[in-house]
């Protein structure tokens, strides 16, 4: 019978990753139906659910799953990004607590917390799991990238300028943050360096608007009539 589990196991991730979902899902079933507590059928039946956008049913095989490993905190995160998505906010922060509580340095747990935080305009626990998740994770782009918008959004300039570039270092192909990079170069009218934020966006994306927009505003007015005579 573990020959026959192993096999349909192996199948249902095959399955999965080639995104043949429904077929993925009757697979992990058939592994539960000969082997209930089939902790890793469980796990992944629920993340295949959450790949659906089926949050009820992803969060009952998560929870199955964690009975069997109440100390698991990958799970826990998997369970609080099913709740986070079907905006059931409070219970997505108690398993992103206990997440963080199992594994202190768990970086996606305390990014995923901090995001839940920012959206409740708390920005003091916001801001304490972001820089976690950065110390935690130097490399953490998407964790830098929040942070930045988060201390841009409570206007804390030099923080947020400070976390763009950490972005820019780590992907310097990341229009979002050179974009903003350039908005807070502009706000302190340092215009060289705003124009040279927008110009690097346009090299990868010509006809980015808000670049094309801002380099309007910092182009001296002779230049922008030039521009509008070249385009009539």
């Amino acid at each position: 019978m573990k020959t026959d589990i192993d096999t349909l196991f192996t199948k249902a991730q095959r399955l999965q990753r080639d995104k043949q979902l429904p077929q993925a899902i009757s697979c992990y079933e058939q592994v539960l139906t000969l082997s209930s507590n089939h902790i890793d059928a469980l796990r992944f039946l629920g993340l295949t659910y959450a790949q659906l956008d089926d949050m009820p049913n992803a969060i009952i095989y998560f929870d199955r799953a964690l009975q069997l490993q109440p100390n698991d905190a990958n799970l826990h995160n998997n369970i609080a990004n099913a709740y986070k998505k079907s905006y059931e906010l409070d219970k997505a922060i108690h398993h992103y607590q206990q997440a963080i509580k199992l594994a202190p340095n768990y970086a996606q747990a305390q990014n995923n917390l901090a995001g839940v935080y920012a959206s409740q305009s708390d920005f003091k626990r916001a801001l304490h799991h972001y820089k976690l998740a950065v110390h935690a994770e130097p490399d953490f782009l998407a964790a830098h990238y929040n942070l930045g918008l988060l201390l841009l959004k409570n206007n804390q300039l030099d923080a947020a300028k400070t976390q763009f570039n950490n972005v820019l270092a780590l992907d310097p192909h990341h229009m979002d943050a050179q974009f903003y990079l350039g908005v807070l170069f502009l706000g302190a009218n340092d215009l060289k360096k705003a124009e040279d934020a927008f110009n690097e966006i346009l090299t990868f994306n010509s006809e980015h608007v808000e670049a094309l927009t801002n380099l309007g505003v910092i182009a001296p007015p002779a230049i922008v009539r030039a521009f509008i005579l070249t385009v009539g």
